[in-house]
């Protein structure tokens, strides 16, 4: 996998929802070929009701990812640098 930072992706909205909804429907429209992203995960976590609702805790994307049948893994080189 690599990093989204291949390209940044920012969007605004006038409130949370449609900012979500702005990033939701730019990340699916993004289109990277050659090498697996982390976007179907961005994608994945911007559809969860907690994210949606603001009700999640710094634990959270670490819950989120454990419960994801295929989450994505760092690269042999992240390992090597964490």
């Amino acid at each position: 996998y690599y990093d989204s930072m291949i390209a940044k992706l920012i969007v605004v909205g006038a409130n949370r929802d449609i900012a979500i909804a702005r990033m939701s429907r730019a990340l699916n429209e993004f289109l990277i070929q050659g090498i697996k992203t982390t976007i179907p995960f961005q994608a994945s976590i911007l559809n969860h009701a907690a994210f949606k609702s603001g009700k999640y805790n710094i634990r959270w994307v670490e819950e989120f990812m454990a419960s994801q049948p295929d989450p994505p893994q760092p690269s042999s080189m992240e390992s090597g640098l964490s």
